[in-house]
């Protein structure tokens, strides 16, 4: 499952697939939109949908003030939510962001801290299984493939390599192919919400700082930064699980403030398509340009650049900053939204099914970096239309697994 199934998510599939709301082991179901907000408006729901307002273990000053204010905008929120068809969780945040100084008087009672590491307790438990089974599969000879949720989970995937090459084959270094929509490259310093979904990256490179021009670092509690070190060290070294100069992202094409100034430091290939008339999976190549950045080094533009050169310029680059081994991180959401609806965050535009075949094949059967391991993420099947996604997935998978390269697409 994906990382959140958000209010946007069940209105868009609220009269199709009844979708479910999930309160403490019990199960509502929602078959309409109408009945989504009939939800949202009884007295007890309200409170469980906006409990995430307001800190548990905070029961006065800012955090407080905003919840009540919420609740006694409630009718305005929803009309406006209806009216304008906004997701209820976004139009919120908007909401906070916009009356916080309104509604706060007096901001000292409320430091300026909050849980940055949403979820963290069920993080460790998750990456030490993980670890475990890695660790198991490469010491019987064998390759591990991870299918997973949301994409938090190749922090504990690269862990698990990291700490099998720590104890077999030490100073032998890894490299990191990163086939995403999304950059992932977050930390609780810069996070603005908390979801370890958007730091596996942050997680691998143990980053420590808001990187955003004029970004201020958030304020993390002094349990907040203890969680952040144990998950970066869960690898059992002192030493961050990955180097910048040990990744190579392909395909970005949505990212942040702070992710941004990170891709300066990191080699990359951003997917930027100039059609945007959508398609519905027919002609993805018409129109799309790659633009290459080196890192720091050199941050001209190199444009219309071939899979196949992508493929190359990747794998040399990695071996030249002294990788022996090879790990890839496929998120499906790197292809085209038109093809792979069932994932939480999907982006259009993307690549698409055959280029992707092509990109993993030729990662999986190279001789420069042999591959130690590869990792499939954010399928997520309650989000998806007739089984497009979950169809394409094993369709890619198949492929992977056949000795024959095939020719870049055209």
């Amino acid at each position: 499952m994906g990382a959140e199934l958000g209010f946007r998510e069940i209105i868009k599939y609220g009269n199709t697939q009844k979708p479910k709301i999930f309160k403490k082991g019990s199960v509502k179901e929602i078959v309409s939109e109408k009945d989504l907000f009939a939800y949202i408006e009884s007295a007890n729901s309200t409170k469980l949908f906006f409990n995430d307002l307001r800190p548990a273990t905070i029961k006065k000053g800012l955090p407080r003030k905003i919840f009540e204010s919420i609740l006694s905008n409630k009718e305005k929120i929803l009309a406006d939510i209806r009216g304008k068809k906004k997701s209820p969780f976004g139009f919120l945040y908007k909401f906070i962001k916009k009356n916080r100084k309104k509604i706060a008087h007096d901001t000292t009672v409320f430091p300026r801290t909050r849980n940055f590491s949403r979820h963290v307790k069920y993080l460790y438990n998750i990456f030490e299984k993980i670890i475990a089974g890695i660790g198991d599969t490469l010491a019987a000879g064998q390759t591990p493939v991870v299918i997973a949720g949301d994409h938090s989970t190749a922090a504990g995937t690269i862990a698990g390599i990291r700490k099998y090459l720590g104890q077999h084959h030490p100073g032998e270094r890894l490299g990191v192919i990163w086939i995403d929509a999304h950059v992932d490259g977050h930390s609780p310093y810069s996070t603005p919400s908390g979801n370890y979904h958007g730091m596996p990256v942050g997680i691998a490179l143990g980053l420590n700082k808001n990187y955003a021009k004029d970004g201020k670092d958030n304020v993390l509690s002094v349990q907040n930064k203890a969680e952040w070190e144990r998950l970066c060290t869960i690898h059992g070294m002192n030493e961050p699980m990955l180097r910048k100069e040990e990744l190579v992202y392909i395909g970005l094409r949505s990212w942040e403030p702070h992710e941004e100034a990170l891709l300066k430091e990191i080699k990359h290939y951003k997917l930027t398509r100039t059609d945007e008339t959508g398609s519905d999976g027919e002609d993805l190549r018409e129109g799309e340009e790659w633009n290459m950045f080196s890192g720091v080094q050199d941050m001209n533009h190199m444009k219309n650049k071939t899979l196949a050169a992508i493929v190359e310029e990747s794998l040399m680059y990695l071996k030249n900053n002294g990788c022996r081994h090879l790990y890839i991180s496929f998120d499906i959401d790197s292809i085209d939204s038109n093809i792979v609806p069932g994932t939480g965050t999907p982006e259009p535009y993307g690549l698409g099914v055959d280029d992707v075949k092509y990109l993993l094949k030729r990662f999986w059967h190279n001789e420069e970096v042999p591959l130690i391991g590869m990792e499939m993420v954010e399928i997520n099947p309650l989000l998806d239309e007739d089984k497009k996604t979950v169809k394409t997935a094993f369709e890619i998978i198949k492929s992977i697994v056949a000795h024959n390269e095939d020719s870049e697409p055209q």
